[in-house]
């Protein structure tokens, strides 16, 4: 079955407004979807239209990977009388931390498999060699093992690296469900903010054109739920580490030292603002110093700013 087919049998009105966005602008995003083999790709073209069908809510018109001045942004807008450019960045876990949960999806897999209604929970060191594990091997050992009765705590070690816990069998399921997991999350800010970050790359990109155009430019980020950071962590890097003073009454400010917005090397100086699309919500973070908007738009974006607190 094809990547379009898995994906969209469970995102049925997802498609629907995707035939819609393509129908309106021509954008041609479905037969793209439909020819593309790889999963990594496959989610990141996902992510855009997500900004696109948001684009298109406040747009007078959106064009996909549009060329201009030997550059090709994700998205271009029309947008009350001015162009803006937009380039998606789709941050997701770091190698080591996409090979555990790669190795726990295909282990789910397997197991889910099983046709015994029942809860079962399963953990595994991070140092386990993920390459040398056979899931029809462990497939056949939890389902030989569930054939006899089990009370809540009973274990199983699978190739004597990964640990089954029996919770309990369930009538409200068909097939075994399966919790659990292996391994830490790398939460590293450098992933953020170092100089060979993804963000910095993605801002440095089009620093000659930007200045060359003065158009403004938006960059576009979702963040991964396994990446572990959140709206509050973005904003801290944009805007600096929050600091409180105490004079007269309490008030908030920012090192802006620490930000990339304000910094004295001014990495991001032509970036306008970065729009965020977490948990089905798009939050902006304005670049106040250099945003390049016209006022109808600085309005627009700002109508969903993340407060200053």
């Amino acid at each position: 079955m094809s990547l379009f087919s898995l994906f969209f049998d469970g995102h049925k009105e997802l498609l629907e407004e995707i035939k819609l966005l393509d129908k309106k602008h021509n954008l041609n995003l479905v037969r793209k979807l439909e020819t593309e083999t790889i999963k990594t790709q496959f989610l990141s073209t996902i992510i855009e239209i997500h900004f696109g069908i948001f684009f298109d809510k406040i747009a007078a018109d959106i064009f996909y990977e549009k060329k201009i001045d030997n550059k090709t942004p994700d998205w271009t807008l029309w947008i009350s009388n001015q162009q803006v450019l937009c380039e998606v960045l789709r941050l997701n876990p770091s190698n080591p931390d996409q090979g555990h949960l790669d190795f726990t999806d295909r282990f789910m897999d397997a197991i889910h498999e099983i046709e015994i209604g029942c809860i079962l929970y399963f953990e595994y060191d991070e140092s386990l060699p993920r390459n040398h594990i056979d899931f029809a091997d462990c497939k056949t050992e939890v389902q030989n093992w569930l054939q006899q009765n089990r009370i809540h705590g009973d274990r199983i070690i699978l190739q004597n690296l990964i640990e089954v816990e029996f919770v309990e069998f369930s009538p409200d399921f068909e097939t075994v469900s399966l919790g659990g997991g292996g391994g830490g999350i790398n939460y590293d800010f450098r992933r953020l903010h170092s100089d060979n970050s993804a963000l910095l790359t993605k801002a440095r990109k089009y620093d000659e054109m930007i200045e060359k155009t003065e158009l403004p430019y938006i960059i576009c980020i979702y963040l991964d739920f396994h990446t572990w950071f959140q709206k509050r962590d973005l904003y801290r890097i944009l805007y600096g580490s929050r600091v409180e003073h105490f004079e007269n009454s309490l008030f908030y400010s920012h090192l802006i030292k620490d930000s990339l917005y304000y910094s004295e090397d001014l990495k991001m100086k032509n970036v306008s603002g970065v729009l965020l699309y977490e948990a089905g919500e798009f939050i902006y973070f304005n670049n106040y110093s250099n945003h390049r908007l016209n006022p109808q738009n600085l309005m627009k974006f700002l109508e969903i700013q993340h407060p200053h607190k």
